[in-house]
């Protein structure tokens, strides 16, 4: 934590001002990944309205059960499935329509599909390219990469989707249902 901490802007209008900048590395396309769990209250988030917008989301129960082999839960907060409504909320009344949703079940299930209507609603080609990549880290992973992406790094494309039978244990069935309250109305607007 402290690493990631240490590598990283921490005042928060000038990370907004660069996400916002001219596109690094002459590109066409880029690409942020944000955390809502990151979103602290009352930040001014008008700076995603020049952003083309995507959640991408992903079954609370699969969530959970992942953070709680690596941290403790506490709080449905830990998660940022209600700050993702909120982010939600504020650029759905903001721009006058649904963003853009992707479930990471629906892109696993098909993985062209998905990217393909995604590209077309942002406004941008598909390529049969973005469906493998080379193994290996990315200079582009930030010092967390090697904390959570070990199983991309060695993939060269989409895994299949596989369900997986996940039994919580009782003392996060709160944080489950409010998740999943969260999760269902936004999975009501995904592009599939």
């Amino acid at each position: 934590k402290n690493e990631v901490i240490e590598s990283q802007n921490k005042n928060w209008d000038e990370v907004a001002k660069s996400l916002t900048l001219e596109i690094p590395n002459n590109k066409t396309v880029w690409y942020q990944k944000h955390m809502a769990q990151h979103n602290l209250e009352n930040f001014d988030l008008s700076w995603t309205k020049n952003l083309s917008n995507c959640f991408l989301i992903r079954d609370p129960k699969e969530v959970i059960y992942s953070f709680i082999q690596k941290f403790e839960l506490k709080s449905a907060k830990q998660l940022g499935f209600l700050q993702q409504m909120e982010l939600f909320n504020l650029i759905k009344n903001r721009d006058n329509t649904d963003p853009i949703v992707i479930d990471s079940k629906d892109i696993l299930i098909d993985p062209k599909g998905v990217l393909s209507k995604f590209c077309n609603k942002i406004g941008i080609p598909f390529f049969e390219e973005m469906l493998n990549w080379p193994t290996g880290p990315r200079k582009t992973d930030g010092v967390w990469g090697k904390h959570w992406y070990k199983n991309v790094e060695g993939s060269t494309g989409f895994n299949s989707y596989n369900p997986k039978e996940i039994e919580l244990p009782s003392k996060y069935q709160s944080i489950y249902k409010d998740c999943l309250m969260v999760y269902n109305e936004i999975y009501s607007c995904r592009i599939i």
